[in-house]
């Protein structure tokens, strides 16, 4: 089954919204290391008690690429007599095939090889969690892990205990050791699930997921879309909440995020969202007919500060008005462009005199600019929508029914 690695902010958005996201690192402190072998200027040491790993950190350095797995494969060597259950040197046809740290099999019994004696290996019987049995002469002996490089890790979590091979120089109870998840795929996983969490508490008329908006700014060519700052926003606190609740179920901040989100008030995020207070960008509703402006760049002090009408044009279009000549009302003139021979942009009206009042611009849209003087190359864009669309932001409304008599 996919697993889904979507979500609607990123680890930047989180820790804006709440500073204290490294006091969750979950990874766990490892003590207490035991020696198994040195030899050949190399060393085994194993840990037991752990917690579980996913990961492996020595001074903060993750070695999930030094992770060994079991594989394995006949040796070709044979037990050359009958072991016992308590014998741990076991004699063996080629002792040659084997190196110190092997973790071997005999039946369904794995044991670790602490020390070779030309055919005889002295091996740690019953390891990663197997029982201690009897073997007969003339077994197979199977290898599943040779240590081939320092820093390689091995980890089992039927009997909790990990091994780690290091040179003879070092001694890992002087380290910082650490196990459980890499701190950055803990805070995905939050936000991932945040993120579904949140598309569950939307209204059935949202898309899923919520589509990405053009956000404008002073250079429309490299614009990028991005998800409405309310659902990123959102989903931080969702984040944060189930962050905290990961160590305290009963937390006050935990359920002070969640009630930003939605609550018995119907006042959190999503209920204004769900309830069409909030209007998401990829949303049409009334305001849409009569444009939104986007300043783009001004350098003068007169603003574009109001639109006016309905919209009867193109079903969408963002109309472009650009200072051509700079100066005071009835001096200052625009040139406006809109959408036309098949593109944005594609007409262009020139040398219209702003005059301060509401003045048309195109298509039953009006607009007014407020302010000292233009600027040549002041922009402001309007993003308008026909009036023959349908509204897809409605506020629900409530109404009181009475039940009585006829």
């Amino acid at each position: 089954m996919a697993v889904s690695t979507f979500k609607y902010a990123t680890s930047t958005d989180l820790q804006r919204i709440f500073s204290r996201i490294g006091d969750y690192d979950t990874k766990i402190a490892i003590y207490n290391w035991n020696l198994v072998f040195t030899h050949g200027g190399f060393s085994l040491y194993e840990a037991y008690d752990t917690g579980h790993i996913v990961d492996f950190f020595v001074d903060g350095e993750d070695l999930k690429s030094q992770l060994l797995t079991e594989n394995y494969t006949d040796s070709t060597a044979n037990t050359d007599e009958a072991v016992d259950l308590i014998e741990t040197q076991i004699d063996v046809t080629d002792g040659s095939q084997f190196n110190y740290g092997d973790i071997i099999r005999i039946d369904s019994e794995k044991m670790i090889v602490t020390n070779i004696s030309s055919n005889k290996l002295t091996v740690q019987r019953g390891a990663l969690d197997t029982t201690t049995a009897t073997h007969n002469t003339g077994v197979d002996i199977y290898i599943g892990i040779s240590w081939t490089e320092i820093g390689q890790w091995f980890y089992t979590k039927a009997d909790d205990h990990i091994l780690y091979y290091v040179d003879n120089g070092t001694d890992p109870n002087d380290l910082q050791t650490e196990g459980g998840s890499d701190f950055t795929t803990l805070i995905d996983d939050v936000l991932e699930n945040a993120s579904q969490e949140l598309n569950t508490l939307l209204d059935a008329r949202y898309p899923i997921p919520i589509p990405k908006a053009f956000l404008y700014s002073s250079d429309p060519a490299n614009d990028t879309p991005q998800y409405d700052p309310i659902i990123v926003r959102t989903t931080c606190y969702l984040a944060a909440a189930n962050l905290i609740r990961s160590t305290d179920p009963l937390s006050e901040q935990a359920d002070k995020f969640y009630s930003l989100v939605t609550n018995i008030d119907n006042n959190g995020l999503i209920d204004e969202i769900n309830s069409g207070k909030r209007k998401l960008n990829f949303e049409i509703d009334t305001s849409d007919k009569s444009g939104n402006i986007v300043e783009i760049t001004r350098t003068g002090t007169m603003h574009c500060i109001e639109t006016y009408g309905t919209y009867t044009g193109e079903l969408y279009d963002r109309i472009q008005i650009i200072c051509t000549t700079g100066g005071v009302y009835g001096d200052a003139k625009v040139s406006i462009k809109t959408y036309g021979d098949d593109k944005l942009f594609g007409t262009v009206l020139t040398d219209e005199i702003i005059t301060g009042r509401l003045q048309h611009i195109h298509g039953g849209l009006y607009a007014r600019f407020q302010g000292n003087s233009m600027s040549v190359g002041d922009r402001w864009d309007i993003e308008v929508r026909s009036a023959g669309l349908v509204n897809t932001n409605s506020p629900i409304k409530n109404i009181r029914i009475k039940r009585g008599k006829y």
